[in-house]
């Protein structure tokens, strides 16, 4: 018997890495090679210039803002709902708000779409088994929404003396009558200084 041990080296754990086993004539790069394909195109140097000068002038240097979903009707407005917040959250969202779902037809442009995946039917979802969906509402209805909200608030918070009335209360309850004066005199602004820092 020799010294000599058969040692079988150790397996790493994971899934192998598979890598593509593609020729380069079929690759990316293959598209520039194609016929009819010009690489010094004046139409995709000027589209690019006007990329970059749009982006010196706007401000946007180190990122871009977040891309607009551009729909084929301008009239509406999306927005993703994320069903991992909640079970029912595309039910709410279509049979209680309003919203409807966006279907590949709606959308002008899918590239605009960054990561997005499609339903059965054709409508537009994104994130681990579809679990965010995109819908779309009226503009005109959405800011109607907004208005009626933003008048429900006011009403609800109602007027600055109001509000200054019911801090004033709440603070007399709370520290004493004087504190409560105070409180009143200032229009119902509660910061309260708490000494000199350390």
């Amino acid at each position: 018997m020799s010294d000599e041990t058969n040692v079988t080296p150790k397996k790493k754990r994971g899934r192998p890495r598979k890598v593509p086993d593609v020729p380069l004539e079929a690759g990316p790069l293959a598209a520039q090679d194609s016929p009819g394909f010009d690489v010094s195109s004046p139409t995709r140097r000027k589209k690019q210039i006007e990329i970059v000068q749009r982006r010196l002038k706007g401000g946007h240097l180190f990122s871009a803002p977040s891309q607009a979903i551009p729909l084929k009707d301008k009239s509406m407005r999306v927005r993703w709902f994320n069903r991992g917040i909640s079970e029912d959250r595309f039910f709410v969202a279509e049979q209680q708000r309003g919203w409807i779902k966006v279907h590949v037809n709606d959308v002008e442009s899918l590239d605009a779409v960054s990561g997005y995946d499609r339903t059965p039917e054709g409508y537009i979802t994104r994130g681990p088994r579809g679990q965010e969906m995109l819908f779309q509402i009226s503009l005109v209805d959405y800011a109607a929404i907004e208005a009626a909200k933003a008048a429900a608030n006011t009403k609800r918070l109602g007027s600055a003396k109001a509000r200054a009335s019911a801090a004033a209360e709440a603070t007399a309850a709370q520290f004493g009558s004087q504190a409560g004066e105070y409180v009143e005199q200032m229009s119902g602004d509660t910061k309260v200084w708490r000494g000199p820092a350390d």
